[in-house]
Parts: C-alpha cells; sequence; structure tokens
C-alpha cells in the first residue's frame, strides 16, 4: 500500500483514509472486497477559485489503477457503465430503483446523469462544477 500512498502523496493531501471489511451493500466500496477507503478535499482558501479538475483528473487515473470504486453519490468522470463493472450489483440496484420508484420521484439530475447515464432535456453531461 505504501507505493499507493506515495503516488496519492505526489499530488495531493489525503484528507480520510480507512480501511474496512468486506460488505454486502449493494453500492458500498466495500461490496465483496476488503477495502481501503482514501477520500481527499480540494481546499478553497479564502473562497477563492482554485484549479481542482486537473488534481481530481489525475487522482481518478491513479484509482482507476487500482481498480477503485469512485463513491456513487460524489463528482466523479465515470459513466454508468464503467459503474456497473465496478459495482457487481449495480444493475441490482436499478432494478430495484425502477421498481419502487417507477415515476421517478426520487430522480434528480444528478442521478439521472450518473446512474441512468441520460443527458440533453435538461441533464447536461458535465461532472464538475461548470463555473471553474
Amino acid at each position: 500500500m505504501s507505493h499507493v500512498a506515495k503516488e496519492i502523496g505526489s499530488i495531493a493531501k489525503p484528507d480520510e483514509i480507512r480501511f474496512t471489511d468486506a460488505d454486502s451493500i449493494w453500492l458500498s466500496h466495500s461490496q465483496g472486497r476488503r477495502t481501503c477507503y482514501i477520500g481527499i478535499v480540494q481546499y478553497r482558501p479564502y473562497n477563492r477559485p482554485v484549479r481542482y479538475r486537473q488534481l481530481f483528473a489525475k487522482f481518478e487515473a491513479l484509482m482507476r489503477h487500482y481498480s477503485g470504486r469512485p463513491h456513487w453519490a460524489k463528482a466523479h468522470s465515470c459513466s454508468p457503465t464503467e459503474l456497473s463493472q465496478l459495482y457487481p450489483h449495480w444493475n441490482d440496484f436499478l432494478a430495484t430503483r425502477q421498481r419502487f420508484d417507477p415515476d421517478e420521484v426520487f430522480v434528480n439530475p444528478y442521478v439521472a446523469r450518473h446512474l441512468l447515464g441520460r443527458i440533453g432535456d435538461g441533464v447536461d453531461t458535465r461532472v464538475f462544477k461548470s463555473r471553474l
């Protein structure tokens, strides 16, 4: 694990590192495997603009190399197809979501874009905030 920590340290200071045992929760990072969770934060000192896209892109590339699973409900650039490959029960979750919310009461633009793979008609393709 030290080589991963060294690579991460070269691009960002982790905000959180924790280890978890495998679990059976469908959309958990640890579903079916023991996991080291690494979270990073890009600070905005004095509310000034910070160029975070390059940092996040490098971090994502590193995590992809190690088969990391992004938090599905946070900013990331994975498509639903890629998420379905990383999360073994992804399609089970989507089927359950459709079964219990056929009218999409709980579908917002983020869910439509990142979980359901929709674009257009009020759902754009952006991953990060558009202002930076």
